[in-house]
């Protein structure tokens, strides 16, 4: 198995999440922030500030954690912090990392006179999120509302909004940040952020800045939260044994590696098939697409892939039976080829069992499935807990599949879905049938495979 890479820095606080200093200006991110990986593009360097007067009472916490929960969700790398008091060379130190940097401060006019501040601060910051609330108890600060770029109304982050409408409330200010700051997030990512930032816990100090602005929330309802689903699928039919096999496929291919054939004819239209099914039942979903690196489940994924604009992320642990390293095209080849699918893999995907940590020696298909099992279980636990998941593997690896989420081992169909929902106690359930085919044109292909 392999471990993430976690980001370092001399600013991070050695107590981490345990710091219990209110005034601390270091950084504590937690584990998930930690291993979201700098993605190879450049990117302009982004610089957020979320203010408001203190004990303004004008959710300014709750803008802040929704930021950066926005950011941890879209799994872009962000940096927090609580600064007191701004100044060119704090912000400076904190921008020197390939990371957006995310601000949370109070004061103004008490640290910095408004000219000195409009020179020196305000062209190292790119956003200014600033919070307001009605009434003449609360009035907003001048200083701020001049130079804010986003301005977020308290009335709007408490209104009620029992049917979760995107339009309204808290959904439609989440969305509207982020727009604002760069992010693109599905309806079913703000809708989780929106329960994240209902249900986080009150700590005593403010380190962590993940603090609710008073426990009652605003006094609204919390929704609900988010149904995650997790889909296990087969590689299509296969270009060296399906019913439209080409005896030349090998020579074709010009990689050399007998056990590696693409799709047929037909198991490209069953992987269209597949992806418009998926989008059916999840349109609104952003999916995370695990699969094996053999060409015909990448062929598989990349359908699915184009159908939900997502990129697709390579795991060996879930490959064939048998697999080593020299059965499977290497990383740099699948993303560097001239396959159509070699765009859409996802260079900063750490794999939990590569190439070379496959067993020497794996005899027999309950090997694989054991494998297979261990792998899912890890990503679904440790590396995407609460995503959508789609596993695409071979005949021996969905034996572990489905069985990491519940179900008894049976082999499953070429592009065949199986779906798993999760319930409130955290337990995965089985949703229709397993290996389900009534979206094939041809079932009985699909059938046929599942021996």
């Amino acid at each position: 198995m392999s471990s993430l890479q976690r980001t370092t820095s001399s600013l991070d606080c050695p107590r981490s999440l345990d710091c219990s200093d209110y005034e601390c200006e270091l950084r504590h991110l937690d584990l998930k922030e930690q291993t979201i990986p700098v993605a190879q593009k450049k990117h302009v360097q982004r610089c957020i500030v979320t203010a408001s007067l203190d004990m303004g009472r004008t959710a300014s916490t709750w803008v802040f954690n929704a930021v950066r929960l926005l950011f941890r969700q879209a799994e872009q790398p962000c940096d927090s912090y609580w600064i007191r008091e701004l100044d060119p060379t704090k912000i400076q130190k904190r921008l020197q990392h390939s990371r957006a940097v995310l601000i949370k401060t109070h004061e103004f006019t008490d640290y910095m006179f408004p000219g000195e501040f409009q020179k020196t601060v305000k062209p190292l910051l790119t956003h200014v999120i600033v919070s307001v609330r009605k009434g003449p108890q609360f009035p907003p600060d001048p200083a701020w509302m001049e130079v804010a770029t986003l301005v977020i109304d308290y009335e709007n982050i408490v209104l009620e909004n029992t049917q979760q409408n995107l339009t309204v409330g808290s959904l439609k200010v989440l969305s509207d940040m982020a727009t604002h700051v760069g992010l693109s997030l599905s309806s079913h990512q703000l809708k989780e952020v929106d329960y994240q930032l209902m249900t986080l816990p009150i700590p005593g100090d403010q380190s962590t800045k993940f603090w609710p602005f008073h426990s009652r929330r605003g006094g609204r309802i919390c929704p609900p939260p988010s149904v995650n689903s997790i889909f296990v699928t087969r590689h299509g039919a296969r270009a060296d044994n399906g019913p439209d096999r080409d005896p030349q496929w090998l020579q074709k291919a010009g990689h050399g590696r007998r056990v590696d054939s693409p799709l047929s004819p037909l198991g490209h239209q069953e992987a269209m098939e597949l992806a418009t099914e998926l989008h059916k039942r999840c349109s609104d979903m952003m999916i995370i697409i695990i699969s094996s690196p053999y060409i015909r489940c990448l062929e598989t994924a990349e359908a699915v892939a184009l159908k939900f604009q997502t990129t697709i992320k390579v795991e060996p642990g879930i490959s064939e039976v048998g697999s080593t390293s020299s059965s499977m095209g290497s990383q740099q080849e699948l993303e560097t080829s001239n396959y159509s699918f070699s765009s859409l893999i996802d260079p900063s995907y750490v794999p939990v069992m590569t190439r070379d940590a496959l067993p020497a020696r794996e005899w027999g298909d309950d090997a694989a499935a054991q494998r297979s099992e261990r792998v899912a279980s890890t990503i679904a636990q440790d590396r995407y807990p609460s995503k959508n998941l789609l596993f695409i593997g071979h005949g021996a690896s969905c034996l572990g599949l489905v069985s990491a989420f519940g179900a008894p081992q049976d082999y499953i169909g070429y592009c065949s879905l199986t779906q798993f929902r999760q319930n409130e106690k955290a337990n995965w359930k089985l949703v229709g049938t397993l290996g389900c085919v009534s979206h094939l044109s041809n079932p009985h292909v699909s059938l046929d495979s599942a021996w």
